[in-house]
């Protein structure tokens, strides 16, 4: 049994049933994942490619989750009772640059008839170091014009936050991190699509991606 969140603001499509019941199996197969979710932060438009790609992350979704009935019952007891708003600034610029370009899924796919054991930890693990590894690696001094000249996926390493928020503004991904770990990371990288199916990966200097080469 698996529980399914959303904010009051969600607009739920005709095959959110059939997502998340597979997303649920997936959930009661694989015990290192926390929850379930189709929402991508870096989902704009121009950085998608692919309606059936799903992804792993370190950074716990927005929006809207799915949890499984050990994990609700585990985090139910521990959650307040309302969700503390506080003062802030004005969401208009944030909501033009980074929510309403978000590209909404336009095609039927029957996802119980997909194989996603691709998803469980250790195949995700071995194709996701495998993709890094094959990237092209480029220097953050020229990291766009050199990416939109390959033909391949690129691979951009930083060390520090302050260089990862300077690479996601020239690309215009989100920039924001929590407790060190941007929007959308597994294990330490970024990975959206760039002038059509190209990948590009930010990758942290802590990944163990790159830090076990």
């Amino acid at each position: 049994m698996s529980t399914c969140f959303s904010t009051d603001d969600v607009r739920l499509q005709q095959i959110f049933s059939d997502y998340f019941e597979a997303m649920a199996h997936l959930l009661d197969q694989d015990s290192s994942l926390m929850a379930a979710s189709s929402w991508n932060d870096n989902g704009q438009r121009q950085f998608v490619h692919d309606s059936e790609t799903l992804y792993r992350s370190d950074f716990f979704p927005g929006l809207g989750w799915m949890l499984n009935k050990n994990i609700w019952k585990e985090l139910e007891p521990k959650l307040p009772g309302a969700y503390p708003f506080h003062d802030g600034v004005g969401m208009g610029h944030f909501f033009k640059q980074y929510l309403e370009p978000i590209r909404l899924n336009d095609q039927l796919v029957d996802w119980k008839s997909k194989d996603l054991t691709y998803l469980f930890e250790p195949n995700y693990a071995a194709e996701s170091g495998a993709l890094v590894s094959q990237a092209m690696p480029v220097s953050a001094s020229n990291e766009l014009q050199v990416a939109s000249r390959v033909d391949g996926d690129v691979r951009v390493e930083y060390t520090r936050q302050s260089e990862f928020e300077h690479l996601a503004a020239t690309f215009g991904v989100f920039r924001e991190l929590k407790d060190g770990i941007p929007r959308t990371a597994y294990k330490g990288v970024v990975v959206f699509r760039w002038h059509g199916s190209k990948r590009i990966f930010f990758v942290s200097s802590d990944s163990p991606f790159i830090r076990d080469r």
